[in-house]
């Protein structure tokens, strides 16, 4: 309420973690299920794709610098930029 003095007792309601449960559906036990979800998991990469990574993050580092930074010299742009009619 938005009165002095009538704020007690009053509190928000406290909400419940819900626990997810695994029911079995028809033709496909909980147990499938979980191991389903479980080979849903994405795999790790391979050497090959570490390899590949790896050369192209040396690349970046001896063409120097940071490469996404943004190119130097903004200060020749006004920041207050004038309207024209």
């Amino acid at each position: 309420m938005n009165k002095k003095g009538k704020d007690e007792g009053v509190t928000r309601k406290k909400t419940r973690k819900v626990a997810r449960v695994v029911r079995a559906v028809v033709g496909m036990s909980a147990e499938e299920m979980k191991a389903r979800r479980k080979a849903a998991v994405p795999k790790t990469k391979n050497a090959a794709t570490e390899a590949a990574l790896k050369e192209v993050k040396d690349r970046k580092k001896a063409k120097g610098g940071n490469a996404n930074a943004a190119p130097r010299g903004g200060a020749s742009v006004p920041k207050m930029q004038v309207k024209h009619k």
